[in-house]
């Protein structure tokens, strides 16, 4: 299921909320669970990434400046606890900016993460600095939660 909110009221923030249940997202290793909390959306920048030795001439421009919020909700499988969170992440370049974090209430493992672009135009001269950003961001979206069974 899904909704959206305040779609009509340009003075808040627009929200969008699904909710949806999927079976085997997790992958096993063992007794262990490795759970990729980015379940939904992708705020790395793979076409920054240089595939040729060109070197570029032009300015990267953003279509606008927005600030993107994500809560991600798992239920932890029965029989299954915590064993290992991501650390923080807190990335900031004055341009863009990135943080993730996760914890645990009872048996939900949540995911908040928020991105945001303050500037429309970055430099040419600062081209890899935004890159290295996307690299970093890009490591976090693709870490794991890791569970462990519960010996009874």
């Amino acid at each position: 299921s899904y909704g959206v909110e305040n779609l009509e009221k340009y003075d808040q923030t627009l929200a969008v909320r699904y909710h949806f249940q999927v079976a085997n997202y997790a992958k096993t290793a063992g007794d262990l669970l490795l759970v990729r909390p980015r379940v939904v959306g992708q705020k790395e920048e793979g076409p920054l990434e240089q595939r040729d030795k060109k070197e570029r001439k032009y300015a990267v421009e953003f279509p606008a400046t927005s600030l993107q919020t994500d809560l991600v909700e798992i239920v932890l499988p029965g029989g299954y606890q915590v064993d290992e969170l991501l650390s923080p992440t807190r990335l900031d370049t004055g341009m863009v900016s990135y943080q993730s974090k996760m914890d645990v209430a009872g048996n939900v493992l949540r995911y908040n993460r928020t991105y945001q672009i303050n500037h429309i135009l970055v430099p040419v001269e600062r081209i890899e600095e935004l890159r290295n950003f996307y690299r970093q961001v890009a490591a976090d979206e693709h870490s794991s939660a890791v569970l462990k069974r519960v010996v009874q």
